[in-house]
């Protein structure tokens, strides 16, 4: 399995938005006065998503608007997480196996399906199911959304990875 590197950014500010009800306001982000996390929400309406994670930036686009509030939390927290799902995958770079293997496993391709066919014999299903090549970081950030929107959904789905992020996000933040 190939490591993960990716350097991510620092949140500053990001307690008072990461958990709470707050969402920042249609004006605030046209204004650009709009933070999320830590990071700043930047209005981009050609993107062809809802939200985009930047790194050190959220963009959205007209789409987001037309969610409710939970629903753009949700999103804001997806994006959010990318970030956190990074900083926890390059902590776990000396136990990588071990803490893959909380979040996805290795399963066979059903003979019938048409990437058995093709010569892929196996992919990976992570805690939300087979999500491609980039299954490790999106199930983990998956996961993290989760913990912020649902921390007992995810502790009903996997108990070792609520453990995993409820150690990290404690830590990560000073809770």
């Amino acid at each position: 399995m190939k490591r993960y590197i990716k350097t991510s950014c620092v949140f500053a500010n990001a307690t008072k938005t990461i958990g709470s009800n707050y969402v920042p306001s249609k004006d605030e982000i046209l204004n650009g006065d709009a933070t999320y996390g830590g990071l700043p929400v930047i209005y981009h309406p050609e993107i062809p998503s809802d939200a985009r994670n930047m790194d050190s930036e959220i963009w959205v686009s007209d789409k987001f608007f037309t969610y409710s509030h939970s629903g753009q939390q949700h999103i804001l927290n997806h994006e959010v997480a990318h970030n956190l799902s990074d900083e926890l995958m390059n902590e776990h770079l000396g136990d990588w196996n071990e803490f893959a293997s909380y979040f996805i496993t290795e399963k066979q391709a059903p003979e019938t399906s048409q990437a058995y066919k093709n010569g892929k014999r196996t992919y990976w299903e992570g805690l939300y199911g087979d999500i491609g090549a980039t299954s490790l970081s999106e199930t983990t950030t998956h996961a993290i959304t989760e913990y912020l929107d649902n921390p007992n959904g995810l502790k009903r789905r996997s108990e070792e990875a609520y453990s995993i992020i409820d150690e990290f996000m404690t830590r990560r933040f000073n809770l």
